[in-house]
């Protein structure tokens, strides 16, 4: 009986590097959820419009805020998560580039969590009718929308150090990695849609990193 539990602790410590290093791929899913639930430009609201106009045309995505809101929240938590893998990972090739990979994973979560509390504040300005303190968070949300592309900047350049530097992961993936910090840069540029390159090739880059990191844990 001591043996069976044992083995059971031992099979749950096992599949545990694998369901951490999945945190990724969720984080990916979880916040283009909270970001489409929440995406007041994509029902017409943007920041040249007058305060008053703002304040009732986010009264119909009130719900959808909130919602976009508890999504990203979770999209944090999974991002932050997801440090402890990707800071093993790297650690093959040094502690400082483990230590500024998992650096960027918390940065990712910070961001999340910075872009949930801005959707609770239009939700709440929303409610109260307070068209100034909308239309402040709108065009806040539209000009850092670009800062997306840092965290995963960041996590990128310790991939390309392990991979390049340091050998640690296959030739492919160092390639890929190395694709996906051209776009990344270039979200950084302060010129139209720009940002959405953040998400997109940082959410890319995410999902396959995680996939990557799942199937190189060790089996339970």
């Amino acid at each position: 009986m001591a043996s069976d539990t044992l083995a059971s602790t031992d099979a749950r410590a096992g599949r545990l590097p694998r369901v951490a290093a999945l945190a990724g791929a969720a984080c990916v899913v979880v916040t283009f959820a909270g970001i489409s639930a929440s995406d007041v430009g994509g029902n017409g609201v943007n920041p040249t419009m007058g305060p008053d106009l703002i304040a009732s045309l986010l009264r119909d995505h009130v719900d959808g805020l909130r919602t976009g809101a508890s999504l990203l929240s979770v999209g944090a938590l999974l991002a932050v998560l997801f440090a402890g893998p990707l800071w093993l990972a790297l650690r093959q090739a040094s502690e400082w580039v483990a230590a500024v990979g998992a650096a960027g994973a918390v940065l990712a979560g910070a961001h999340w969590l910075s872009l949930a509390t801005d959707g609770i504040g239009l939700a709440t300005a929303a409610d109260l009718g307070d068209g100034a303190t909308a239309q402040v968070l709108v065009t806040t949300g539209w000009e850092s929308a670009r800062i997306t592309a840092v965290p995963s900047l960041v996590m990128v350049t310790a991939a390309l150090v392990a991979g390049f530097g340091h050998g640690c992961f296959p030739r492919w993936y160092r390639w890929f990695t190395a694709a996906v910090a051209v776009p990344l840069v270039v979200a950084l540029a302060p010129v139209g849609p720009a940002g959405l390159l953040g998400f997109a090739f940082g959410g890319g880059w995410l999902l396959v990193t995680s996939l990557l990191l799942t199937v190189r844990a060790p089996a339970p």
